[in-house]
């Protein structure tokens, strides 16, 4: 790996890792700690791991991809931060948003050295989740969004949110671009047919 690749997911990991401990104890109180908030603390420290440790990349996406890939992270983001305080959450949707955050954190283990936020390919994973999706995360993530989206009754939530899930799709097909450049992943593809939910796409 390049020393410059290397001190860059050095320096984004560390911030990830601590960002994610910042805002658990900034929201702690107790024994009363929101598990939504728990599930965002372990994403965030899985990500800042995986990133410091994934492999070097064998190659780049281009800039149109990654700025196809933008609108899922903004709206995402936004889609969150309009939704009701956790402590207000009813319990339906702490689970929901639990079992998408366990669904993105489980793939992005199995992803392991090859986890990635923005287009690009390392090495072609085919394990676990990746069985029976080729994305698993982006469905972890759909429900994660979906469980923020019913805890506010904001237009701009509902808004970013269907910008949020054609965002996802495009997210997907900018990745796949580069992917199937691999011969790998052509054979990945035509084992696994379904991308983001089973016998739909």
């Amino acid at each position: 790996m390049k020393y410059g690749e290397k001190l860059f997911n050095i320096f984004l990991g560390l911030s990830l890792v601590y960002w994610g401990i910042a805002g658990f104890w900034a929201h702690y109180d107790g024994m009363q700690t929101s598990p939504v908030r728990l599930c965002i603390t372990l994403l965030n420290l899985a990500v800042g791991i995986l990133i410091i440790l994934r492999e070097p990349i064998k190659a780049n996406g281009s800039t149109a991809s990654i700025l196809i890939s933008l609108p899922s992270f903004i709206c995402g983001g936004l889609i969150f931060k309009l939704a009701r305080p956790l402590p207000l959450w009813e319990g339906h949707l702490e689970v929901l948003f639990i079992l998408g955050g366990t669904l993105t954190l489980s793939a992005f283990l199995f992803l392991g050295r090859s986890f990635a936020i923005l287009p690009g390919r390392r090495e072609i994973v085919s394990r676990g989740l990746f069985r029976l999706l080729r994305h698993p995360a982006y469905l972890g993530e759909c429900l994660m969004m979906l469980a923020c989206l019913l805890a506010t009754a904001s237009l701009w939530a509902l808004i970013s949110f269907a910008i949020f899930v054609p965002g996802i799709v495009f997210r997907i097909k900018a990745e796949e671009k580069i992917l199937l450049e691999s011969a790998d992943y052509q054979a990945y593809a035509r084992e696994v047919s379904w991308r983001l939910i089973p016998y739909v796409w």
